[in-house]
């Protein structure tokens, strides 16, 4: 059986994180989709700091319900996570959006 891709329907519109600089940073949520068994969140800084980049990270729920992101370790995970959320976002729309690590 092929992979499954999905977009993910969430009512939230922002997330707060903790950068690794120990900063926290209000980020609006872009989307949520899963490729099998693991869920991605894109994020970017509601702060304007990022201009066309934005964060692609593990997502996932605590036992109370409330989201947990974590970094993408493996190169090739993120180069494909990466590579579903473009052709789930669509090209002309993300031309200009990248990124950071």
């Amino acid at each position: 059986m092929g992979e499954i891709t999905e977009e993910i329907r969430t009512d939230k519109e922002q997330l707060t994180i903790l950068t690794d600089d120990g900063r926290e940073l209000t980020c609006q949520i872009i989307m949520i989709f899963r490729i099998n068994d693991q869920k991605y969140i894109v994020l970017v800084p509601e702060d304007g700091s990022s201009a066309g980049n934005g964060f692609l990270m593990q997502f996932s729920l605590d036992e109370e319900g409330g989201p947990v992101v974590d970094k993408i370790e493996d190169n090739t995970e993120y180069e494909h996570a990466s590579s579903v959320f473009r052709s789930l976002f669509g090209d002309e729309e993300n031309q200009e959006f990248s990124f950071e690590e």
